[in-house]
């Protein structure tokens, strides 16, 4: 039996990542029952994603995520699964984890990273007993060997061999691609209107709204720009102005966000290059599943991509050279639209990081 845990998400939040990992479980290990514990606002909308039948979800109120130090171990003991995946886990939780597993000889532990590791990446307390106890400091301590940390790109993979000792196991399970557009066409701009440019995402400095804003101070005249995403506490209103569509002021709707980039001609993403380099980003896997052109920054994760699949996108090395990415392509220099080479790389993004592909060559730790 297979448990999944996440004591992290409430709501929305990775609900595209944890469907699909699901899905890539029950195919993987069809003879599997496959238990999904979360809470209530999380489950009911994994409830709705198709080909989860097989699942069984266990829903808990939003204060159950407290007791995790007491709930991970009683259902380990409750349903004597031979492996448990944690989709997720703060620095606090992870240390939790690193005792039960110690305990729990007989059970498989994967940690799944989403952007934990990108915290201290960009930045880490000098106080020792705070980096001891950040999530760098949990990972240098080691796991027992019943432990394996399961990051989303390859990439992360070279930089968490960086901290952690050298007998901890990690491996990739590269970020499964979207299900947006599945029988649904993206429909390019013609030339009579002007191109939609579109931040995704929240107005977070980590993901360089910042550096969309500039973007769109310079090009506004010419571009179409738009926010499909939720203003962050700090943004500016006086900033809407700038944008055809804002950003909202609560977290888009599935649908809607959907519908949102339906409309978008080339999705603007400044990533931070620190930050990022730790991180994968679902909408680097949006923007291929529905065939939209990217503007985006060289991560350590980007540069990967470039290096395994070819240009599938334009990228930027900085602020400077994302405004010279736009220059070229208001002068006709630079074309928007994808390239035959673009399309080509992203039939092999489109390839690998399918869930049927995933199920053929993912395993759980001890599987």
């Amino acid at each position: 039996m297979i448990l999944v845990f996440d004591p992290v998400v409430l709501g929305a939040s990775h609900v595209p990542f944890n469907s699909a990992l699901l899905s890539i479980l029950c195919k993987a290990y069809p003879q599997d029952s496959v238990i999904m514990c979360a809470v209530a606002s999380h489950t009911t909308l994994l409830k709705r994603a198709p080909g989860l039948d097989r699942v069984v979800f266990r829903s808990f109120p939003e204060d159950w995520r407290e007791n995790f130090r007491e709930e991970l171990p009683r259902l380990i003991r409750e349903l004597n699964p031979t492996n448990v995946v944690l989709c997720g886990c703060s620095a606090s939780k992870l240390s939790i984890v690193r005792k039960v597993a110690r305990r729990q000889s007989n059970v498989s532990f994967d940690c799944v990273t989403h952007g934990e590791l990108a915290e201290p990446a960009g930045w880490r307390s000098r106080n020792p007993w705070h980096r001891r106890n950040d999530f760098f400091g949990i990972v240098g301590r080691g796991f027992s060997s019943n432990v394996r940390f399961v990051v989303l790109e390859h990439a992360i993979v070279d930089k968490l061999r960086q901290i952690a000792p050298r007998r901890q196991l990690v491996s990739a399970l590269p970020h499964p691609l979207s299900c947006l557009g599945e029988g649904t066409a993206h429909e390019q701009a013609d030339k009579h209107r002007r191109a939609v440019i579109s931040f995704v995402g929240g107005t977070f400095r980590s993901k360089g709204f910042a550096t969309f804003v500039e973007c769109a101070r310079r090009f506004g005249e010419t571009f179409d720009f738009r926010v499909i995403g939720a203003r962050a506490h700090e943004y500016d209103p006086a900033l809407d102005d700038l944008f055809t569509v804002p950003p909202s002021v609560e977290k888009l709707e599935r649908d809607v966000f959907e519908a949102a980039l339906l409309e978008t001609d080339v999705i603007c993403l400044p990533l931070d290059p620190v930050r990022y380099s730790w991180s994968a980003s679902g909408t680097l896997l949006d923007a291929i599943a529905l065939d939209i052109q990217l503007l985006t920054m060289r991560t350590a994760v980007t540069r990967d991509w470039e290096t395994r699949y070819g240009e599938f996108g334009l990228l930027a090395d900085n602020e400077t050279s994302m405004i010279e990415q736009l220059e070229a392509i208001r002068s006709g220099m630079q074309p928007w639209a994808l390239t035959d080479d673009q399309r080509r790389s992203r039939e092999k993004i489109k390839k690998e990081r399918a869930v049927d592909r995933l199920a053929c060559t993912f395993s759980l730790l001890n599987r």
